[in-house]
């Protein structure tokens, strides 16, 4: 799939995403006071515990406002780490590939131009032979001829087919050491072009993440991105605590009874459903993220 179709099935699969949250947010609406308060009820608890949890481990070295996009992508960050740790190590080895190539290349490109001396001094040395076998062939028709009065073609083809064949066999032997080197080589490059391709791709693979990151989860800035791995071991870390992981479970489990599309995102945001101001400030970021990616759609799909 090439880097254009990449984007435009991206930036698709947000939107329909951002479709989801507000369709999960306009719910709460229609939710009965039962389950709603329910709902609070446990977002509650789990907000106090998830905050009490993370200072014990994390001891405040992170502060959860500062890596809280994080929350809200993990599920992407996690896929997107481990893919694009894969492709950095296919560079990595394709890079080696190229250069192992390269130095074979110029290996058999050296034993090329011996071959060619080699050939070229044989070949001076042939023709140096058969030119005086040649003159002493015409030296000794002359002779007879003189002295005899003669000729003797028999003589001539005697001398002269097997100058013709070991002539015929040195080009044949030329020939065939040219065509065995020739096909070497072209195997070789064959080899490093198509490492040489497997590498642009894997390149255009980073570039499309660079671009998601910069226009899709434009949230995660350098610092975040820097401190995804400390955050994650943190969050596992964290499972092992039972009362977070009773306070967890109660919590996913009340969304996902509600039906909710995208709870994975609410989960570690609770305070959307507790403070008002702060669920006013999400869906605004979420309807101004829905407007940068319709513009990032349509500019994708007009370029040529």
């Amino acid at each position: 799939m090439d880097k254009k179709r990449r984007l435009i099935k991206l930036y698709e699969a947000e939107i329909e995403k951002i479709s989801d949250i507000r369709a999960d947010i306009d719910s709460l609406k229609d939710m009965s006071d039962e389950y709603l308060i329910a709902l609070i009820g446990k977002a509650q608890k789990f907000h106090r515990i998830f905050h009490k949890t993370w200072e014990e481990i994390c001891r405040n070295d992170i502060e959860i406002d500062a890596v809280k996009p994080i929350f809200i992508y993990r599920k992407e960050l996690e896929a997107d780490f481990a893919y694009i740790n894969r492709v950095e190590k296919d560079i990595k080895k394709l890079k080696q590939e190229i250069k192992e190539d390269k130095k074979e290349l110029k290996i058999y490109n050296d034993k090329y131009e011996h071959s060619q001396k080699l050939i070229r001094n044989k070949l001076i040395l042939f023709l140096s032979f058969a030119v005086m076998f040649l003159c002493a062939i015409v030296f000794q028709i002359t002779m007879f001829r003189l002295y005899h009065d003669i000729w003797i073609p028999s003589l001539v083809l005697m001398l002269a087919l097997p100058l013709a064949l070991c002539g015929f066999y040195g080009f044949s032997l030329m020939r065939l050491l040219d065509q065995e080197t020739e096909n070497e080589e072209l195997e070789i490059e064959n080899e490093l072009q198509f490492a040489r391709e497997c590498l642009q791709q894997r390149q255009e693979e980073i570039e499309f993440f660079d671009i998601k990151y910069r226009n899709v989860f434009q949230e995660i800035d350098e610092y975040q991105l820097q401190a995804y791995p400390y955050v994650e071991k943190i969050l596992r870390k964290m499972e092992y605590r039972e009362e977070y992981r009773k306070a967890k479970n109660e919590y996913q489990g009340i969304m996902e009874l509600e039906q909710f599309k995208r709870p994975e995102i609410y989960l570690y945001i609770p305070e959307i459903f507790l403070i008002e101001e702060a669920q006013d400030t999400f869906m605004n970021q979420i309807k101004e993220k829905m407007r940068k990616i319709d513009e990032y759609l349509v500019q994708t799909i007009e370029t040529d």
